[in-house]
Parts: C-alpha cells; sequence; structure tokens
C-alpha cells in the first residue's frame, strides 16, 4: 500500500484509481488508514489532479472517511471540506456528486 501511496504522489494517477478500487473493501481501507500521509497525498490529487484523478481521490477519501473518524479529522484538517465545496461548481457531475457526498460524510463527524 506504501508503495501504491508513494507513486500517487509521484503523479501516477493511475494509482489514483487502484487506490479507489482498494477503499471499496475493509481490507483496503484499513491498510490505506494505516499509512498518516495518505490523506495528505489524496488532497493533492484534488487540488493538482485531473478530472478522473479527483473523481478516484473523492471516491477514496469518502470511503476512508465513512470507515475512521481519524481520516475524517485529518480530511477536514487538511482542507478537504473548502475543496469540496469549491469542487460543488465543477462542470463533471460524477466529481459533483461525490463531493456533494463527501461534504456530508465530513458535516456527520
Amino acid at each position: 500500500m506504501l508503495i501504491l501511496l508513494k507513486v500517487v504522489e509521484l503523479g501516477l494517477e493511475r494509482a489514483v484509481e487502484v487506490l479507489g478500487l482498494l477503499a471499496k473493501c475493509r481490507e483496503g481501507r484499513q491498510e490505506m488508514v494505516k499509512y498518516h500521509g495518505a490523506v495528505e497525498i489524496l488532497v493533492g490529487v484534488l487540488v493538482n489532479g485531473s478530472c478522473r484523478g479527483v473523481q478516484y481521490a473523492l471516491l477514496t477519501l469518502n470511503s476512508l472517511c465513512c470507515d475512521s473518524e481519524r481520516v475524517c479529522l485529518e480530511a477536514k484538517n487538511e482542507g478537504v471540506f473548502d475543496i469540496c465545496i469549491g469542487l460543488l461548481e465543477d462542470n463533471d457531475e460524477k466529481i459533483k456528486r461525490s463531493a456533494a457526498s463527501l461534504i456530508q460524510v465530513l458535516k456527520g463527524k
């Protein structure tokens, strides 16, 4: 998992898609939560990534925040809530829906 997160950090957005798929299963989320830099890396994708990278970063963060109070708090501290508010204005409907969903999760915890 650490290697995959490092690859994302280096800018390979295909790796974000893999993280999104891994975040759908409990074991994948548990492994990602162990790495304390995961949220920061995913925030970097939200801010600087392509449309597809942003979609998968949102989905991954949503899954992680639903599963972990610590990750949810870390995401809030990293400014994910405000980033998502800005993404509600995006032209891509998937990004808008994912951002709105993550906002609800962040509000709830």
